[in-house]
């Protein structure tokens, strides 16, 4: 179990409830350039984020393996510390 928000008022014999319905995202254009946490909340002070049309499940399956596309040459930030712990590649 989960907790996706403040844990205030939760304790030994407190109610939970299940939910069934998957969670979702609506992203739209406007959120480029933005900072968004993991359930895809604003989390750069510059206020809420409008939904978009379509919605996308936030757990998907991954492609097997032997589907997915090669991944690309390294890209080169010029920073030690950034090529050696992120590793960004061309598409």
């Amino acid at each position: 179990m989960l907790a996706y928000e403040g844990l205030d008022g939760v304790g030994l014999g407190a109610m939970a409830e299940l939910k069934t319905e998957t969670a979702t995202i609506r992203p739209s254009i406007s959120w480029l350039g933005r900072v968004i946490g993991p359930m895809g909340h604003a989390i750069d002070g510059k206020g809420p984020l409008p939904h978009g049309r379509k919605a996308y499940p936030i757990s998907n399956r991954t492609l097997p393996a032997h589907v997915r596309n090669r991944v690309g040459e390294n890209l080169d930030f010029g920073v030690k510390a950034i090529n050696t712990f992120l590793t960004f590649c061309k598409d």
